[in-house]
């Protein structure tokens, strides 16, 4: 049996029966077992940015993720910034140097709505800009090049998009060594200029970056390094080595695991007891960032809760319902559903590419025809892919292949290979349909399912 209790006394309070756990880096002592982390529900991938940002100056809580998606986006100066910023980083590591004005324009014609709708001072605005071009021109041709080896020349990836089923989650790396030995996290803003330091959420989320390199691909700490780089500074401050810290990275992964645990249970039981529960001071831990909670956070808070507690029950009780149904259509879009085979976006990792392709969700064995550059953008535009033709399925057996099914039972503890409980009955069409446990495709270990992290230039899933 697992012992984390004693590091991990939260886990009691999440874990209840046939829920899925991964043990990481296991490590057995007699009859029990000592995982360096328990990952809960790890087929729920959660956002790397949405955990970090439940990290901040007034206390860890894992309650902002909720908040965070009442609260409307707004585009703003520097919102904008930091993705004008993003694109320069692209130009200077791949050795464009372009300028201003061109980048500019490029950058304006994606996001004429977002300029359109932001109040913003224009002048100020492009100094900084220009500012953090200069910037990351000077450091792309000087650190970037010489001590971390990242450039054109050597090879560079630029946004990789991550899947990690092991660790639960997903995010998008803003620049990374080819091996994945140099992990790059760019924030357009400012340190901590009270503290002198990078902003914790910031390592937080670097932290979780290299983790995922650390534990699905089996590369040491002491062959990754991981760097914020805060664009906006042109000396020492830019570049900030984070190393590994166990305890900070443990509590991350509280984070994680209570954002999944809670998303479950507003899909069964909804957020009504949640929300009436909520006080804006189990948000602030006391003595943290007084000033900051009382004079700019609390307010906020307030504003935000202030509907729950003056709407009346009818419109509470829609809103309530609402929320319950979408909850658990994201989590059915993700785990997939006992009635259906092969859904959601799990079965990227708990299907075979023969299962996929008896479900007809997957296409295989195509062929590149051909290619056309986007010269503009210095990149590839399109890719032209032709399927396989008749005579080619017969000679590679793919059309006397049948349809098959096997007997799944359910899932209970995992670490690496799968093990099964007892096969549980599937639930009729008047039931609530479960989310992804009971019908899913699970391919034993030595057959073609991937494992870990699955790398991809683009898109970025959003939560």
């Amino acid at each position: 049996m697992p012992r984390a209790a004693a590091t991990s006394p939260y886990l009691l309070t999440l874990v209840e029966p046939n829920m899925q756990l991964n043990l990481v880096a296991l490590r057995r002592e007699n009859d029990h077992l000592f995982p360096e982390l328990i990952i809960v529900e790890p087929d729920y991938l959660v956002s790397v940015t949405a955990v970090a940002q439940c990290i901040r100056p007034t206390g860890t809580r894992s309650a902002w993720h909720v908040l965070k998606k009442f609260d409307h986006f707004v585009a703003s100066e520097a919102t904008l910034l930091g993705n004008l910023s993003g694109q320069m980083l692209d130009e200077e590591v791949h050795g464009l140097h372009a300028d201003y004005i061109d980048t500019a324009r490029r950058f304006f014609a994606d996001h004429a709505l977002d300029f359109a709708s932001c109040p913003i001072d224009r002048q100020s605005f492009h100094q900084n800009a220009q500012a953090q071009q200069r910037n990351l021109r000077h450091l792309s041709q000087t650190t970037f090049k010489h001590q971390l080896h990242l450039s054109d020349e050597e090879g560079v990836c630029i946004e990789p998009s991550f899947f990690c089923e092991m660790l639960g989650l997903q995010g998008r790396i803003d620049l990374m060594k080819p091996d994945g030995t140099v992990v790059v996290e760019q924030k357009s803003g400012k340190i901590d200029e009270f503290n002198r330091t990078a902003h914790h959420e910031h390592e937080i989320q670097l932290m979780l970056y290299m983790a995922m390199r650390h534990y699905a691909f089996q590369q040491p700490y002491s062959r990754l390094q991981g760097y914020l780089l805060y664009s906006k500074y042109p000396d020492e401050k830019s570049i900030w080595p984070i190393p590994n810290a166990p305890n900070r990275l443990r509590e991350a992964f509280r984070i994680r695991n209570e954002i999944v645990a809670r998303e479950m249970e507003f899909a069964r039981t909804g957020m009504r007891h949640f929300i009436e529960q909520l006080s804006p001071e189990d948000l602030h831990q006391p003595g943290k960032a007084e000033p900051l909670w009382k004079r700019y956070i609390l307010p906020q808070v307030d504003l935000l809760l202030s509907p729950f507690h003056t709407a009346d029950e009818t419109a509470l009780a829609y809103f309530y319902r609402f929320h319950r149904f979408l909850v658990r259509e994201d989590l059915l879009s993700r785990l997939g559903s006992s009635e259906k085979e092969a859904s959601g976006f799990a079965a990227a990792w708990q299907c075979t590419t023969a299962e996929k392709r008896e479900v007809g969700s997957i296409l295989t064995d195509l062929r590149l025809l051909s290619t056309e550059a986007d010269k503009e953008h210095h990149g590839v535009k399109h890719l032209h892919l032709g399927l396989p033709t008749a005579d080619e399925k017969r000679r590679t057996g793919r059309a006397a292949q049948l349809p098959h099914r096997r007997h799944r039972g359910a899932l209970s503890l995992r670490n690496g290979a799968r093990t099964r409980s007892a096969p549980r009955h599937g639930v009729s069409r008047h039931r609530e349909p479960t989310f992804g446990r009971r019908n899913r495709c699970h391919a034993p270990r030595g057959t073609d399912r991937p494992n870990g992290i699955f790398p991809a230039r683009r898109p970025k899933l959003g939560d």
